[in-house]
């Protein structure tokens, strides 16, 4: 008798067909994006969550991963819903 590890998959599950640097990349973009409408500099985001302008610069640009923790807190500093953020950088446009 052969176990499976993975329980199968629900028909109505989300399932998302994207790589975790793509998703990067994505969320990456769209912080940018966020972070400009909102009229903030790297360097006064770099300030609030306590990370440095080259770290924030390679998160945009998708060189850089960040924990779930940063993303948070740069959810927070920017007043954006974070759900919807990673919803929008899972889609693979």
């Amino acid at each position: 008798m052969t176990i499976n590890p993975r329980p199968p998959r629900l028909a109505n599950e989300n399932h998302y067909d994207i790589s975790y640097n793509t998703f990067m990349i994505n969320i990456g973009k769209l912080l940018k994006e966020h972070r400009e409408q909102a009229h903030v500099t790297q360097r006064e985001l770099g300030s609030d969550i306590h990370k440095t302008v080259t770290h924030i610069s390679a998160v945009e640009n998708g060189r850089r991963g960040l924990s779930l923790h940063s993303l948070f807190q740069i959810a927070q500093t920017l007043r954006i819903d974070l759900s919807q953020l990673i919803k929008e950088s899972l889609q693979n446009d």
